[in-house]
């Protein structure tokens, strides 16, 4: 703040001052500078910008999303396919029992062969699709014995219902109770004969009584072994005897001949003896 005084005014305590304003020098503001980029060698690869790092995820929070039905099923085409597989089998088994029923009974041997080609394909194709359908509703992976049995009971359920209903609507509830009683049966005892194969191969194997009949025995590479050691060593045993009894004829035959050269000496010293007293004489 500065006080201009006019002339003629008056003193100077009497003259008011006067603000004047002041000016300051702008200045324009400053410019931001992008951040120029090191200078790269021509040698050197391109630098690629690198991903930001990964941020953990919480164990806790991840949540294991549930098995559904699509998930454990197989598809279709890896169901019907080798359904109809088993159903040709088994069909072409009963194209030759429906042949020897004809032959039997004096019979058409066509009708009674393409009747019974048409049930059996029927029953292996459904008995097999029931059952495979059936395993994979239970679970992914190796099932249980107790799930086999109760697939094959479906499957042979399914197959008997299909079975009875092409013999008629009346046959289809005794077909699914025969057909699914035997399946059940069935692999219940493929399960027991699977257990015991397994618990036998575990365990040590015992003599039977036809194995101690038979003249023949199996051997193992270890039996083997041990046989031609024992083998080996009676043949080393026989050696060492041999060698023993060489050894004593040998020392006979020594013993002899010196036995032998000392009568002869002795006995050319005797005859010396009296050609010498003959001379002295």
């Amino acid at each position: 703040m500065k006080r201009i005084v006019f002339p003629g005014s008056g003193t100077e305590d009497n003259q008011t001052p006067v603000q004047t304003p002041v000016q300051t020098p702008t200045q324009p503001p400053p410019t931001q500078r992008s951040p120029t980029p090191p200078p790269t060698r021509k040698d050197e690869p391109p630098q690629t910008p690198r991903p930001p790092p990964a941020t953990p995820k919480d164990e806790t929070t991840q949540t294991a999303k549930p098995l559904t039905l699509a998930s454990q099923q197989l598809s279709l085409t890896e169901i019907v396919v080798p359904s109809l597989k088993i159903g040709a089998t088994t069909g072409a088994c009963g194209l030759f029992v429906g042949a020897t029923a004809g032959i039997i009974r004096n019979a058409p041997v066509g009708f009674f062969s393409l009747f019974s080609a048409g049930q059996w394909f029927v029953l292996g194709s459904t008995f097999y699709g029931g059952r495979l359908s059936a395993l994979q509703y239970f679970g992914p992976g190796e099932p249980v014995p107790r799930d086999k049995v109760k697939a094959s009971a479906m499957g042979g359920a399914f197959a008997g219902f299909c079975s009875g209903w092409i013999r008629g609507p009346r046959n289809v509830i005794p077909g699914m109770i025969c057909f699914s009683s035997l399946g059940a049966v069935g692999q219940a005892l493929l399960n027991w004969r699977a257990a015991r194969r397994e618990r036998l191969a575990k365990e040590p194997q015992k003599e039977t009584l036809l194995q101690w009949l038979n003249p023949i025995k199996p051997l193992s590479d270890e039996d083997y072994e041990k046989i031609l050691e024992e083998k080996l060593l009676k043949v080393d045993v026989e050696i060492a005897l041999i060698e023993d009894r060489i050894k004593e004829l040998l020392d006979d035959d020594r013993e002899k001949k010196a036995k032998a050269k000392a009568a002869a000496e002795a006995e050319a010293q005797r005859n010396q003896t009296p050609s010498s007293e003959q001379d002295g004489a």
